[in-house]
């Protein structure tokens, strides 16, 4: 193929800027979309490759990294892929890493974020009654919040998720302020000025806990040394005690990162649970 049929075939492939690799699963995609008012508000969408693009679900994914680091293209396989072969529609997401902006910034962009997968759903061709977020770490903060988060949480317009899955997830900032269970990650996006534990029990899915909150599954290794195992298995039991369906996937002996083997047990048993809900 020539040099000009190369690039006609990538932009007959690939929108956006660039023609990288799709990753596994993927027919196509729309790269370097800005979904808010900030230059790092871009996300990437992939359509899942031989799917008919209506009525489809769709993912919201969010990077982890501690609200301090992290991009989108870290979650592309390990996460996208895994999802567009299940025939989903993937949107991957960036937001503003605390040293752009401290919280709330990065939970406002995650709101915004599903807003604009609320409002593009037709245009993507996706079923909004649909929706799933799903992160680690970090990520996984900021996609329970997205599907947790209510218009009295402040940070935007709410969306309804059909579920949320959280890999490793922070489930209560505020925890991570002060006491055994304080990290420097947190306080570096949260601050520790007057009033941050409040400002932090605000950025906490554990806040939002409520009897119409969406399914959860929750992944998180009873070893973890970044983010303690009690912040899972609490916001579990607060959901299934206001009523709610959520699940607790726990590794054992693990820490904050899976083994290849893990990750797969892991996933399967996701997969479960969101074909459960007709996801």
């Amino acid at each position: 193929m020539t040099a000009a049929g190369k690039a006609l075939a990538c932009a007959l492939l690939v929108a956006g800027a660039g023609c990288s690799r799709l990753p596994g699963g993927a027919g196509r995609a729309e790269r370097d979309v800005s979904y808010g008012p900030h230059a790092s508000d871009r996300l990437d969408v992939y359509w899942p490759e031989g799917r008919k693009a209506a009525g489809l679900p769709a993912v919201l994914v969010f990077h982890g990294g501690g609200w301090r680091e992290g991009r989108r293209k870290d979650t592309v396989e390990r996460v996208c892929g895994r999802y567009l072969r299940r025939g989903y529609v993937v949107v991957n997401a960036d937001y503003r890493l605390a040293a752009e902006a401290q919280a709330p910034a990065a939970a406002v962009d995650a709101m915004e974020a599903a807003d604009w997968l609320r409002r593009n759903a037709g245009r993507l061709g996706v079923d909004p009654e649909r929706l799933v977020a799903t992160g680690e770490s970090a990520g996984g903060h900021l996609a329970l919040m997205a599907a947790l988060a209510p218009a009295e949480a402040g940070l935007g317009a709410p969306t309804r998720f059909a579920a949320a899955v959280s890999f490793s997830g922070i489930a209560d900032v505020a925890d991570l302020l002060a006491g055994a269970n304080a990290r420097d990650f947190a306080a570096g996006w949260c601050g520790q000025g007057p009033g941050a534990v409040e400002a932090a029990r605000r950025l906490s899915p554990r806040t939002w806990v409520r009897p119409d909150a969406p399914p959860v599954i929750a992944v998180h290794a009873d070893s973890d040394p970044v983010v303690p195992y009690g912040q899972a298995s609490e916001l579990i039991s607060a959901l299934r005690k206001n009523g709610g369906r959520a699940e607790l996937v726990t590794i054992r002996s693990g820490g904050h990162g899976f083994e290849p083997s893990e990750l797969e047990e892991a996933y399967r048993q996701v997969f479960v649970f969101l074909g459960g809900l007709g996801l």
